[in-house]
């Protein structure tokens, strides 16, 4: 009976130790990306990427999105070559549908590749962005992120707690969005 009561208190110090180690982080996972993680377009949430106020700040890059995107599974090759095929795409926890994914971006021949990232509304999304042939930066004003990379390097760019719609990110170094690389935020209702 003994052997019995130390196993059951070992179990359930297990389950506990697993709870605190894994689904409370996940709980505030936008919390941790504290280097450029910003709110919902238009939120409260501080960070050190919000961008200062300039011409470029009151650009509008949102509008409208589709009824019928493409939210691509990792491992999956029967989406348009444009649209960014998660490399990771994990739930945050049992109890919530949002995922944290994973992406990988560059920017080359003047051109993000891919070009379409598809998200649901929700999501926490962490994009691998990497500068092949210049330095660039990642500018997306209504989520306050500006990312900056040099040539042959790669940075992350983190955020979440996304509002539907389709947004514009651009590199503002190239020329901005009329001139430089542009590339496409799709968030979609769940």
């Amino acid at each position: 009976m003994e052997k019995r009561t130390i196993l059951t208190v070992f179990l359930v110090i297990l389950v506990i130790s697993f709870l605190i180690l894994v689904v409370v982080p996940w709980k505030g996972a936008p919390k941790m990306f504290p280097e450029n993680t910003v709110g919902s377009p238009g939120g409260q949430t501080p960070g050190p990427s919000l961008l200062p106020p300039s011409p470029s700040s009151s650009l509008v890059t949102r509008g409208l999105t589709s009824t019928n995107v493409i939210m691509p599974p990792p491992d999956t090759f029967k989406v348009p070559t444009d649209v960014a095929i998660p490399q990771l795409d994990l739930p945050i926890n049992t109890k919530s549908a949002a995922h944290f994914k994973v992406y990988d971006l560059k920017v080359q021949g003047g051109k993000f590749i891919p070009s379409t990232i598809n998200v649901y509304r929700g999501d926490i999304v962490r994009i691998n962005l990497t500068a092949i042939e210049q330095n660039i930066d990642f500018t997306q004003p209504e989520y306050g992120l500006k990312v900056s990379v040099a040539k042959g390097e790669t940075k992350t760019v983190n955020f979440g707690d996304t509002a539907i719609g389709k947004y514009t990110f651009f590199c503002s170094i190239c020329g901005g969005p009329t001139q430089g690389p542009i590339g496409y935020l799709v968030v979609a209702p769940r």
